[in-house]
Formats: C-alpha cells, sequence, structure tokens
C-alpha cells in the first residue's frame, strides 16, 4: 500500500510551498508505514513540457522521513508540477530501485496505491513487445505501460483510456485498490477507484483509500488520506471510480466518471 501526493501550480513551486510544510511533514511521517521507496516526478515549467524530454525524476529505496534526498527534492526542487510516491511494497514484490515510483516512460510518469491479482500472472497483463520493455516485476508499471501505450494510440482522452482499459482489465484480475497518478505533458490525471470497504490491516480507518484534493489561486493538490485534510481547510474528497484532471495551462479541474467499469471488490483479507 502506497501513498500519493501531487500539485500542479501557476508557477513553479517546491513541493513544501504548495503543499504546506506542516502537511508535507504529516505526509513524510506516514514513510513508516510505508518504507519501501520514495519517489518525486516534476515538470519545472511549461517550457519543459512543451520539449522533448522525459519529466524529470528521483527516487531511492527506503522511507521518505529520514532520508535527506527526500526533504532536498520536495523543499528545494521549485516545479510547476510534480508527483510524489511513498512505497509500501505488495507482498511478494522485490524492493529494488526499478520497483519504486514514479515510473517514467517517454513524456509521462505514474505512481500508483494498488495491486492486481493473481500476481503469478501479471505478465500477461501486457502484449509480449510491451511486457519486453517493462524493467521492474510490479503491477504497476505494466498497468502504466498499457495506460500510456494505448493513450498513445490516440482518438481518445486520458480518462476514456482508463474506462475502457479498466473494463477489460477487471474481468480477468481483481483489486482492492487502483488509485494512481499520471503525468502527461498538459496535465495531471488523478484515477480513484477502489473498494469502499476493504482496508489492509484491521484497525485502519475506513476512509484509508480516499483521494482529496484542494483548489487554490494558484495552485491545486491532490493527496492520499493519511493526514489532517478538513473541508475548513479547503479540501473536497474525490468520489470513488472516477478520473480527475488538472491542466497545466490554466489549472482547470476536471472530474470523470468511470461509467460501466465495476467497483473492485477484492479486499485484502482475500489479496493475503
Amino acid at each position: 500500500m502506497c501513498r500519493l501526493l501531487a500539485h500542479v501550480a501557476r508557477r513553479p513551486m517546491t513541493v513544501a510551498e504548495a503543499v504546506g510544510a506542516a502537511d508535507l511533514a504529516s505526509f513524510a511521517d506516514l514513510s513508516p508505514r510505508h518504507p519501501d521507496g520514495w519517489g518525486m516526478a516534476w515538470w519545472v515549467d511549461a517550457g519543459a513540457t512543451t520539449g522533448d524530454d522525459a519529466p524529470e525524476r528521483t527516487r531511492a529505496v527506503g522511507g521518505a522521513r529520514e532520508d535527506p534526498a527526500f526533504h532536498a527534492a520536495t523543499g528545494g526542487v521549485a516545479a510547476q508540477v510534480a508527483v510524489v510516491h511513498l512505497r509500501g511494497a505488495t507482498p511478494g514484490l522485490t524492493l529494488g530501485l526499478e520497483n519504486c515510483h514514479p515510473f517514467v516512460h517517454d513524456r509521462a510518469a505514474f505512481a500508483q496505491n494498488g495491486a492486481l491479482y493473481p500476481q503469478e500472472r501479471l505478465s500477461e497483463l501486457l502484449p509480449p513487445e510491451l511486457e519486453a520493455t517493462v524493467e521492474g516485476s510490479t503491477d504497476s508499471e505494466r498497468l502504466f505501460r498499457l495506460f500510456h501505450a494505448r493513450y498513445l494510440e490516440g482518438g481518445r482522452t486520458f480518462p476514456v483510456v482508463v474506462r475502457d482499459t479498466l473494463a477489460e482489465v477487471l474481468r480477468t484480475y481483481t483489486s482492492p485498490v487502483l488509485n494512481a497518478m499520471y503525468l502527461a505533458p498538459d496535465a495531471l490525471y488523478v484515477l480513484n477507484a477502489h473498494n469502499p470497504t476493504s482496508v489492509p490491516y484491521a484497525g485502519d480507518p475506513p476512509d484509508m483509500f480516499a483521494i482529496r484534493y484542494r483548489i487554490e489561486d494558484d495552485c491545486v493538490v491532490v493527496a492520499s488520506s493519511g493526514f489532517d485534510q478538513p473541508a475548513s481547510r479547503g479540501w473536497w474528497t474525490l468520489d470513488n471510480m472516477t478520473v480527475l484532471s488538472v491542466r497545466f495551462s490554466d489549472l482547470h479541474v476536471a472530474i470523470d466518471r468511470l461509467d460501466g467499469v465495476p467497483v473492485p471488490a477484492y479486499t485484502y483479507q482475500e489479496a493475503s
């Protein structure tokens, strides 16, 4: 199980500036529960998004809170858009750097809180030519490659690609949670698809898989649950089975429903 955090801003700003130092510290405090790695991917500014390069990225194995590199990245790198990930590895998957999120390919990046079962059939998710390009062993990287390849085919918006792809994938695989962030050259897309009754461990709060967002004049912030996100401070809860989009050019926010996609029903008790 993992945690997700992102911002899209009108000008380059650090994650600490966009999210707020106190909220970022609370997010980092989640790393003992998600200790297997961390990473950050970003576009520096609008000029970077129109070039030919991939998003910039840094990542490491281990917990974020005690890693000076995490604080250097989130407190010292000014970016117009950034995605941050804390990794709690799915049991059975290795802890190497190749499995740390965000994953980057072409001009996109992807970070996920999710798992697909049965794990022993993950190599069947992709056609052979795409499976050959996978660098790690995670379901998350494979789902990224599948979304990305289909989006590049053209003719469909990213939320429609997600809808069509998940409707197909969930006929073969099951999942407790498939929350994710996809960083494209023009927008941040946030997928919220999870079993609302499943929690990884007894005693976990019922909103464990909630995703919330905050819209300000110069910045939009999106985050997994786990730290204080009250409505009194402008946080809204994203509906389950939706894709939230934040356009870089003007911070326009849109929400598309995943009509026709079955709500994930697998539980972590079954997964274990």
